[in-house]
């Protein structure tokens, strides 16, 4: 068929605009080339009249909002003649139906987004108007999901128009069940849904569309100005029920048949004899349930990494204290940890929350962070996000010792390797983890062990029983008086006096000094972390960078006086790079100036003549002058 022209569009709006009752047969006419109108004028005005004339039907009560599923002549008995007004009546819901299809395909055919914005408004505005007082539900799911899943509507403008009315509940609380349903059907269909867009484009999309509605009701209220004195403040709604108070979602799902009468007899009276209508929309316990399913179902999708980690950011602070039940996300965030990285600390993140606030047991919470802890974190361009919550978890003082004890050694192992902004966010961690477990602070300082011979060691070994090391710091005359006095033991001469370490040591074939610690270890309880001695920070002390060297000092402290003691502030750490440190060095006032050697005349070259015969090789034309002598080693 081919589009019509402007002109006769134009002609056939403005009859019916001008006599809607004798021009109704226009309404035909217009709606059959609705979508094939190529002219944005011509289709502005043919959308605005018959926006206007079906919207005129319904006020008067001719189009009723709701489908009839018997049609009157039915009720007719056999061999009378219908009446006119109903023969009407019938054919304008049927051509308001059309419309309604119409507006929908409209709504996909079309690329240009002014012209979809125009068929999105007309449309909203039929599901306020439809039913009078009432949502018109099944209209709004499937304008939304044709608007999500058509391939022709470009995501920004999916969110931009849905985004105009999630402030009202009623919208709100549809929009989550699209998103719920539109989402369980692309699970349930892992090779796509025909017409619809592809999966690597509808997931990010609901994602966005999730994200972006208001977490609670409390955006759907009206403004405390608005509100009267001593009056609650109200839901909002597109319909316009709860402005009117016709509507309420306060229902006592225990009480029985008898009491619910009672209950709506005392609110006719109360209301003059009207009775308010029940909506799950008005109701927050079901608003929650519809948030929780729409987020569970949104993340059963396999979504890309950045989306996912988009999402997982936003559980513990916007998703979780809004859902009905929490814990259903424990499977999906144990899943989400299996990925590793990035993803795998921010679902760390949401079941620490489930742990300390709903009382989720995961007994191998510190476990799954001991294993997250990689050396390439420090070169990730995620790294402050991870560390920040990497330090959150290690802030309770109920983690055990020996955990406490596994996460800093694994931290000095990493500060060997790592840059010198990486080595310094290690000596803060270290610093912070035994200031919180002052048991720890042997790592730091073992103190003497009881000197004794060494085959009472070997006979302890074999014996089974393990050496006990004597806590706290021990004086000098101490420890003297026991080297004399042989601890207290007789020993014969032909004994070499050993420590119980190296007699330990040395019954189990390993050197004297031999570190315990097993960095390959994924537990931290069997890591015997607490058995080891941080050397790594000796090693730091002799850094190549001197601010990594300086700020080894920090551990130098009495750290269990937390009186004169604090933790370090991660913050400024996590922000180091090598162009912040050399800035920081450069930009140091210096307290003399340094020696410079001073030069009769300017130098040609970097090294000397006499360079090679100080190295060991010689270059026998380089009296000459010639540059391109060979150079021979005198060796």
């Amino acid at each position: 068929m081919a589009p019509p022209d402007r002109d006769r569009v134009e002609t056939l709006s403005s009859q019916l605009r001008k006599e809607p009752a004798k021009n109704a047969n226009n309404v035909p006419l217009l709606l059959a080339n609705l979508p094939s109108i190529a002219d944005k004028v011509a289709f502005t005005s043919a959308l605005s009249t018959l926006s206007g004339f079906f919207k005129a039907s319904i006020e008067s009560g001719e189009i009723e909002g709701q489908h009839r599923k018997k049609q009157t002549k039915n009720k007719q008995p056999a061999g009378s003649e219908l009446d006119p007004d109903e023969i009407y009546r019938n054919w304008l819901h049927l051509q308001y139906a059309e419309f309604k299809q119409q507006l929908l395909r409209c709504l996909t055919h079309f690329t240009e987004s002014t012209l979809q914005i125009q068929v999105w408004d007309a449309l909203m505005e039929l599901v306020a108007t439809e039913c009078v007082g009432a949502f018109s539900n099944d209209l709004f799911e499937d304008m939304l999901t044709k608007l999500i899943t058509s391939q022709n509507v470009d995501p920004e403008i999916v969110l931009r128009l849905a985004a105009k009315y999630w402030s009202y509940a009623d919208a709100r609380y549809y929009t989550l069940r699209v998103i719920q349903k539109v989402a369980n059907a692309c699970a349930k269909a892992p090779e796509g849904v025909c017409n619809w867009r592809s999966f690597d484009d509808l997931g990010p999309l609901l994602c966005g569309l999730l994200s972006r509605v208001p977490p609670n009701l409390d955006d759907c209220r009206t403004g405390e100005q608005e509100a009267s004195e001593g009056e609650e403040r109200r839901l909002k709604s597109w319909c316009c029920a709860t402005e009117v108070d016709i509507v309420t979602g306060d229902v006592n799902y225990a009480e029985n048949s008898q009491q619910r009468r009672k209950r709506r007899r005392d609110g006719a009276v109360e209301n003059g004899g009207t009775r308010k209508a029940h909506v799950r929309w008005a109701s927050e316990k079901l608003q929650k349930k519809m948030f929780s399913e729409a987020w569970i179902s949104c993340l059963r999708l396999p979504l890309p990494e950045d989306v996912l980690i988009e999402v997982l950011s936003k559980l513990p602070g916007v998703v979780i204290p809004n859902m009905l039940d929490p814990l259903l996300l424990s499977d999906l965030l144990t899943a989400a940890l299996n990925r590793g990285g990035l993803v795998g600390i921010l679902a760390l993140h949401g079941i620490f929350v489930l742990v300390t606030r709903h009382r989720l047991e995961y007994p191998q919470f510190y476990t799954c962070l001991y294993g997250l802890l990689k050396p390439e974190i420090f070169y990730s361009k995620q790294r402050v996000r991870f560390l920040q919550l990497t330090d959150i978890f290690l802030a309770s003082v109920l983690v055990p010792a020996y955990t406490a004890a596994a996460f800093a050694k694994t931290f000095a192992r990493f500060a060997l390797t790592a840059p010198p902004s990486g080595a310094m966010i290690c000596i803060a961690f270290i610093h912070n983890i035994i200031r919180r477990h002052p048991s720890c602070i042997v790592l730091l300082h073992r103190p003497q062990y009881q000197r004794t011979s060494l085959k009472e060691g070997a006979k302890r070994v074999l014996s089974g029983s393990q050496t006990q090391s004597q806590e706290g710091n021990q004086g000098a005359a101490e420890r003297d008086e026991l080297d004399q006095s042989g601890s207290g033991s007789d020993t014969d001469e032909d004994e070499d006096p050993v420590s119980d370490r190296e007699a330990a040591g040395t019954q189990a074939g390993q050197p004297p000094g031999f570190d315990p610690f097993l960095p390959e270890e994924q537990d931290p309880a069997q890591s015997r972390a607490i058995e080891s001695s941080l050397w790594e920070i000796e090693a730091l002390r002799n850094h190549y960078c001197p601010q990594v060297a300086a700020f080894v000092s920090v551990l130098d402290k009495d750290m269990t006086d937390k009186l004169k003691t604090s933790e370090v502030d991660l913050e400024p750490l996590l922000l180091g790079s090598y162009a912040s440190l050399i800035g920081e060095h450069t930009g140091k006032k210096l307290r003399r100036p340094p020696v410079v050697e001073f030069y009769s005349q300017w130098p040609t070259r970097l090294f000397g003549d006499k360079i090679f015969d100080t190295l060991g090789w010689s270059c026998p034309a380089a009296a000459d002058g010639d540059e391109s002598a060979p150079v021979v080693c005198r060796t």
